[in-house]
């Protein structure tokens, strides 16, 4: 468990967590779950949700709109603002009220998501989210994309330099990609 890998690398939790813990006027961000868009056939039903530290969002399917998708600004109970939908939950069958029984209720006693969320229909290509302010304003994009066959090994060091002293040392990230430069998540070889 943990949000890094054993090598250092965010996991999806980390992005929640960095949509609940930055704001945006210091760190606008945003996140697409799944981050790897070849694990489908055309046409399935894909569930893809949207981690962001801003009031809405809106995706797009190789360049067409799927609509945009907005946040509730709540308070919690020792007034922090934050961003949370008002749809009812069902995540999990810890909350057994009345009003949602088996959904999560927030701090504040109301129910919510802490993402944004689409049924995309799958189709290859490019998904691409961009993140608003609350006057429209694009504050944050990210994207994935289909991939083709591995093509290629691109190396990228943390730094350039480092002193000569025998204590420096350089990360070099070594990602295997497809003739576009696209990441193939599941390269194996």
């Amino acid at each position: 468990h943990g949000f890094v890998d054993f090598a250092g690398f965010p996991k999806d939790s980390y992005y929640l967590f960095q949509s609940q813990w930055t704001n945006k006027e210091d760190a606008p961000m945003a996140y697409i779950v799944p981050d790897d868009w070849n694990v489908w056939s055309d046409g399935d039903d894909v569930l893809v949700e949207v981690y962001t530290n801003c009031p809405k969002a809106e995706l797009f399917l190789n360049g067409e709109s799927l609509g945009v998708r907005k946040f509730a600004k709540k308070t919690t109970t020792f007034g922090i603002d934050y961003y949370e939908t008002m749809e009812a939950t069902a995540d999990d069958a810890t909350n057994t009220s009345d009003v949602n029984t088996g959904g999560y209720l927030s701090p504040n006693g109301e129910y919510g998501y802490l993402h944004l969320t689409w049924d995309v229909p799958y189709e290859a290509g490019n998904l691409k989210v961009v993140a608003y302010d609350e006057d429209g304003t694009a504050l944050a994009e990210y994207e994935v994309d289909t991939y083709s066959a591995p093509k290629s090994i691109e190396l990228e060091a943390d730094k350039n330099a480092m002193k000569s002293d025998g204590d420096g040392m350089i990360y070099v990230t070594a990602s295997i990609v497809d003739e576009n430069g696209v990441l193939c998540r599941d390269a194996d070889k």
